[in-house]
């Protein structure tokens, strides 16, 4: 896999974290959690359609802020395997 392919698959892994976050804070709308977060909504619109190549972690600190949660717990999601995870499917 290439290095840029990588970022493309984290981009839409955070993307997927995000749509879960909405669903378990009962957030409607991308344009609501953009609104509560203080982000432009094409933001995390192009992360679906991986327009956009690269999130900043400031944009997922706003987000984890405006529903509460830290950025460990945005990142404690199978979407974001740790270390020893990635040693086992990498081989």
């Amino acid at each position: 896999m290439r290095e840029n392919e990588h970022f493309i698959d984290l981009n839409y892994a955070v993307y997927l974290r995000i749509k879960e976050i909405q669903n378990t804070f009962n957030i409607k709308s991308t344009s609501k959690l953009a609104e509560m977060a203080g982000v432009n909504k094409s933001t995390i619109s192009m992360l679906k359609t991986k327009r956009e190549k690269t999130v900043t972690l400031q944009t997922i600190r706003l987000i984890c802020d405006a529903v509460g949660i830290t950025l460990a717990e945005f990142f404690n999601s199978p979407l974001f395997p740790n270390d020893q995870e990635k040693r086992l499917i990498e081989g």
